[in-house]
């Protein structure tokens, strides 16, 4: 997907609720997000973008 959308990995956050998914994705170089809420999963991504999120 990253070649298609033509950006790195390094550029890309990814989300999931299943840990064993969210290895992959980090050794690609992806910031990976293991979701348990949608409070948590706001909070890290609003802390990985480094901006405030509603």
């Amino acid at each position: 997907m990253c070649e298609a959308l033509g950006v790195e990995p390094g550029e890309c956050v990814y989300l999931d609720d299943l840990g064993i998914n969210c290895k992959p994705a980090a050794m690609l170089g992806m910031h990976a997000i293991k979701v348990t809420s949608g409070e948590q999963a706001l909070a890290d991504l609003s802390a990985a973008l480094e901006m405030a999120l509603p």
